[in-house]
């Protein structure tokens, strides 16, 4: 059976955590048996907003040293790259850009990547819908091919995220399903069932906006 993960999201608005309190988090989620951190904070502008611009050697020094010691923790950290709100499907500057990226982190001993496409426009820019049927199609496209690229360009064996369906739903114009449908409300199981079928592979993607409850001091 797939290894499933249970743990922490770092992937929100407002102040990051600082690398000490990363720390600090990682022996707390020890003690709770927890396996899995994702590193994809909006604030972090080399994650979203400028993801275009590679991270400074001192922000991959010290990822590295929190990847080494998540890894002694049996903790898998998985870092995200979200480049929705700007990524020009039809660039291929764009996705070499994108795929060095990925290729960058995996340097710094992760075995998981993410690619994020939340709080973006849910709509199909119109100069691409004579390529894409949907906002959809251009992710599914998009994963694929760096998947396929990523594997021919590592040796290490990616693991893919095995993770349950659950309830699709966000705040009105705020979420973004992958097949292209604005999440306001529930989205219907069926949906998100057909999402699966766009990828031609064995791995699985699931999109999910969850509501949480946010904890801040």
């Amino acid at each position: 059976m797939p290894k499933r993960f249970f743990g922490y999201i770092e992937g929100y608005y407002g102040r990051m955590l600082s690398w000490d309190e990363r720390a600090l988090l990682i022996e707390e989620m020890r003690g709770l048996s927890l396996n899995a951190y994702i590193y994809a904070p909006k604030e972090d502008p080399f994650h979203r907003q400028q993801w275009r611009l590679p991270y400074p050697s001192a922000w991959r020094s010290s990822f590295s040293a929190f990847v080494k010691q998540s890894t002694k923790a049996e903790i898998t950290v998985i870092p995200g790259i979200a480049p929705g709100l700007s990524f020009d499907y039809q660039s291929r500057a764009d996705y070499a850009i994108l795929l060095k990226k990925f290729l960058t982190l995996l340097k710094s001993g992760v075995n998981s990547l993410c690619l994020l496409m939340d709080d973006i426009p849910v709509d199909l820019p119109d100069k691409y819908k004579k390529k894409y049927s949907s906002l959809g199609a251009a992710h599914g496209e998009l994963l694929t091919k760096l998947q396929a690229d990523i594997k021919k360009n590592v040796t290490t064996k990616l693991r893919p995220l095995n993770l349950p369906l659950r309830v699709l739903r966000s705040a009105p114009r705020r979420g973004t399903l992958h097949c292209g449908a604005p999440c306001g409300g529930t989205v219907r199981r069926g949906r998100s069932v057909w999402l699966l079928k766009m990828f031609q592979n064995p791995y699985s993607l699931y999109m999910d906006n969850f509501l949480a409850t946010c904890i801040s001091s």
